[in-house]
């Protein structure tokens, strides 16, 4: 059952955690700060793992270290954050053997969250680990090669370890990565379904303000994990339901879905589900739409993120070899929506 949006004082959690990041930041164009975070916020509730890309001067790590601030605190019990490539080993004697040393590190405690999120009374409990500036042998070990087992739910190995028996993956439980790349070419079949790639392109010369949350964390926590939708049927439901009157607006990410199936049948995948569970996420456990209030203005927001991350993001190599699939995607899109547009520009024909 859905939410009617809550009419009395009692403040949207999901809305004031995006409004208490935000002040936090202090960085940029007030605008892309805020599509910013609720995209991140909606990724958050929408898979496992993150992957946070852009140039070494963007705030990627601090978009992550002051939401999660907020959303958790300082508590090492539920947040780890860890180096993800050594790259200071370049300069040492045993570069190998440190490059080891940090992925055991890193292992060691990724374990640890592990071990706790699965506890019952941490059910209502969000972890988060964060690795920074990884590099593309982190993304294989760390994001590729998890998110391939997870297609069952389980896991029975991290880099370095191996379990004695599958372990259920929590659903409480999410990995971070930053990466110091200002495009993202490494897309496979194994990583996206498990994973959002998010571009970060804020810019930020402060540290974080000392801001108090204002309300209690595990509040923040337990409206997250209630609000949260990985569920295909679930995802369609609440997409029906909070589009009522708004079905017509669905139509452009229904006929670009329809053209990459047709065209490249052998990259489909799950388009339309990966889509329907971004947009059902676009809204709070209360009903509220995270980027406007106005359900149609929330929709539109959300749809030009999906079809850009759910639709463009997995085909984008065969999306640039074709200059007649980028008109026909064109065409659909018209001037409506910006993002989708402009990625689309970034796919020059090869």
């Amino acid at each position: 059952m859905i939410n009617k949006p809550n009419s009395q004082s009692s403040p949207d959690l999901e809305l004031l955690l995006i409004e208490e990041t935000i002040n936090r930041l202090e960085v940029g164009d007030s605008g892309y700060i805020r599509n910013m975070v609720i995209n991140f916020l909606i990724a958050l509730k929408s898979k496992p793992f993150i992957i946070l890309t852009g140039p070494p001067e963007s705030a990627k790590e601090k978009l992550v270290e002051d939401f999660n601030n907020i959303l958790i605190g300082k508590d090492t019990h539920q947040y780890q954050t860890m180096i993800g490539h050594p790259w200071w080993a370049a300069k040492s004697i045993n570069v190998i053997e440190n490059i080891r040393f940090q992925s055991r590190f890193n292992t060691f405690k990724l374990e640890l969250l592990l071990e706790e999120a699965v506890l019952f009374h941490n059910k209502s409990r969000i972890f988060i680990a964060t690795m920074t500036k990884i590099s593309r042998g982190e993304l294989l070990e760390y994001f590729t090669e998890t998110a391939f087992q997870l297609r069952h739910g389980q896991i029975m190995r991290l880099p370095g370890s191996h379990f004695f028996e599958p372990i259920p993956f929590p659903t409480n439980l999410s990995i971070i990565g930053t990466m110091d790349s200002s495009d993202f070419f490494w897309v496979d079949s194994d990583l996206l379904p498990q994973t959002t790639i998010l571009p970060c392109l804020l810019i930020s010369n402060s540290s974080s303000r000392n801001l108090k949350a204002t309300m209690n964390q595990i509040s923040f926590q337990k409206v997250l994990l209630q609000s949260s939708i990985r569920s295909p049927q679930q995802a369609f439901k609440k997409v029906l339901k909070v589009t009522n009157t708004l079905s017509q607006a669905l139509f452009p990410f229904l006929q670009i879905t329809q053209i990459l199936r047709k065209e490249l049948s052998r990259y489909a995948g799950n388009f339309l589900t990966e889509g329907m569970i971004y947009l059902a996420n676009s809204w709070s456990y209360t009903g509220n739409g995270l980027f406007s209030k106005n359900p149609r203005e929330n929709l539109h927001f959300a749809l030009d993120l999906a079809i850009t991350q759910s639709l463009f993001l997995p085909c984008m190599e065969e999306i640039s070899k074709s200059k007649k699939l980028q008109d026909s995607l064109n065409n659909i899109l018209g001037n409506k929506f910006s993002n989708a547009t402009a990625y689309l520009r970034q796919l020059h024909p090869i």
